[in-house]
This record gives C-alpha cells, structure tokens and sequence, in this order.
C-alpha cells in the first residue's frame, strides 16, 4: 500500500512539473519578443504592459522602446546642409553658423526641478561676452550698439538662473541673435515664460531654438551680423507616458495675439530652416508622427496673450 502511495504522489509530481514547464515555455516565447522587437506590438498585449495612449491609438507601436533611442538631447540636435560649428558648453548646445555670425540652433535640457530653483541667482549686470570656444567668425556686442535691434537670448537667461554658472554661461554672445524689442519683449517673451510653464507640468523638456536664417532681411555692425525675420522654437516632451512636440514660428516685429496662434510642427520648421532634427531617427515610427503632427490641446495648461 505504502508503494502505491508513493507511485501516485510521484506520477503526480511529475505531471504538475510538466504543466509548470510547458506553462513557461509559452510565457517565456512572448515575454523576449516585447523585450526586444523594434516596431509593433503582438496582438497579445498582455504580455507587453505599460503602453501608453499613443501606442494604442498607433498600431500599438511600443513607444518606450523607441523613446529609449530616440527622445534625448543628443539624438535631437539638427544636421544641416551647412556647416556649422559645434559649441558643447555644460549647460547648451550650439550650432553656429560662421557666415551669418551667430547660432543656427541651441539646443538644452529643462527640468521641472531647474525651474523651481531658477530665483537662485539674479542676472543683474551680467555683460554679453565672447564665446571662449569660438575662436573667429564671431560678433561683438558693439555690433548691436545704436542698430535698432536687441541682443536676443536664445536660451534665456532666466531658464538658467538655477546656478551662478549656468546662468552666465547664457551671455556668451554666440547664444544672441539681433531681435526687435517689441518682439523681444512681447510675444517671444511670452513664449519662453510658457516653455518654463511646460517644463514644470511635464518633468522634462527638451528645447531647440533659433533664427531662421533663410529669412536674412538685413544686416548689424562692423561683423555683418544677420538679422533674421523669422525666429523658431521647438519644444519635446521626453517624460514618459506623455511624448510630445510642438514647434512655433513667429515673425521678428511686434507681433499680437495668442501663442498658439503661432504653432506649427516639427516639419514645417525643417522645411523652413533646412535643418534636420533626430537626424539618426528618420526611420523611427514614433518620431515621425511625433514631428508630423502637433495636438495643441496637449499643451494649453494656460493661455499667454501679450497685454
């Protein structure tokens, strides 16, 4: 009897066993495949957890794999047609455009942490300088002198004001383009106080700014200095679920209204500049719609009108 027993406990051991393993075996053929796969999602997605809306409403592309690749500050920066300088400084990153003395793009992080400490340090006097790392090909603040136009900050000031350092590093003069002061001091103001705005509700943004140069009406100083019509800027939400541009256009003079007014996508602005931005990730499914198309409603948290 003690025999049988045992016979029965171990032909029951060994079915379980099997079960568990065939069991694994299937679950373990679905779980590499959400692991590694480089565009869609299996019908099955239970296996695949934590898709965003954008994944479902896309074929259920798997959006953190491809964010991963993709939504950072370096894959983000532009190639161009021309060619430019690189400035790496600690805090931005420059383009620059020799013949038209000044930037064809900045680029930066923004953090909602960055804002909350951006009262740290004033900009009080702070002086515009030269750009250590540009050794020629560069304008002087004395070009700007009685020109009618303002040095205007590419990446503000005030988005770096979280440290000493980083907020001087905004004043080297490769970081200005001339601007009106109307629109210095009006709608793009406007524009930069919301990209703040949007740091804070969003985490984390990456921001890609500048003149479009294409759109050269004049020129400023002894350096012939560019003056541009039209200025851009592009905004990314890199915080994961929520991925996102938005690009906006404006024109370099008093300009009224509502900045949404001015937005447009990622697209319009390549066309207008020539540049190429999240140049390595043209095949990237996520990045494609997200530079093709721009959901406004996604980013009125408040509406900015100049007074």
């Amino acid at each position: 009897m003690a025999r049988r027993k045992l016979k029965f406990f171990l032909t029951f051991a060994v079915i379980i066993l099997a079960v568990v393993v065939l069991y694994g075996g299937l679950v373990g053929n679905k779980t590499p495949f959400c692991e590694n796969k480089t565009a869609f999602q299996s019908d099955k997605t239970a296996f695949c957890p934590n898709e965003t809306p954008f994944c479902q409403s896309k074929n259920k592309i798997d959006c953190n794999l491809l964010a991963n690749k993709c939504l950072s500050l370096a894959e983000a920066m532009p190639s161009s047609n021309e060619k430019l300088i690189s400035l790496d400084h600690k805090y931005y990153f420059v383009g620059y455009n020799p013949s038209h003395k000044q930037a064809a793009w900045v680029a930066y992080l923004l953090t909602s942490e960055m804002i909350r400490q951006n009262d740290n340090v004033s900009r009080g006097n702070t002086n515009f300088k030269k750009d250590p790392l540009l050794r020629k090909h560069y304008a002087i603040s004395k070009d700007y002198s009685h020109s009618g136009y303002v040095r205007g900050h590419l990446c503000p000031s005030k988005d770096m004001c979280w440290s000493e350092a980083s907020m001087r590093e905004t004043f080297f003069m490769t970081n200005v383009s001339p601007q009106s002061e109307q629109f210095n001091n009006g709608l793009w103001k406007k524009l930069e106080k919301q990209v703040r705005t949007w740091a804070l509700d969003n985490d984390s943004i990456i921001v890609l700014t500048g003149p479009v140069l294409s759109t050269k009406k004049a020129e400023i100083g002894e350096n012939k200095v560019s003056v541009c019509g039209k200025f851009y800027k592009i905004v990314v939400d890199i915080s994961y679920p929520s991925y996102k541009m938005i690009a906006f256009v404006m024109d370099n003079a008093n300009i009224k209204g509502n900045v949404y007014k001015y937005s447009c996508t990622v697209r319009d602005v390549e066309r207008l500049t020539g540049l190429d931005f999240f140049p390595s990730c043209e095949e990237n499914p996520l990045i494609d719609s997200l530079e093709s198309h721009t959901d406004i409603s996604l980013w009125k948290s408040e509406k900015i009108r100049t007074n």
